[in-house]
């Protein structure tokens, strides 16, 4: 099933939090490339997520 279009500013579900203190959303900030977003995820900072880490 094709995932629904994601955009900067909007928050999104991750399949798991990136540390065991991290939250398990992250805010969209910019594209990194054609499947990579960075972003901001409360308890852990910025990170690069691959799209397939989206719910």
């Amino acid at each position: 099933t094709a995932r629904p279009e994601v955009s900067p500013n909007q928050w999104v579900k991750l399949t798991q939090p990136l540390s065991d203190y991290s939250d398990d959303e992250a805010l969209l900030l910019c594209q990194q490339s054609a499947t990579e977003w960075v972003v901001w995820i409360p308890g852990y900072g910025e990170a690069i997520v691959h799209q397939s880490e989206f719910c």
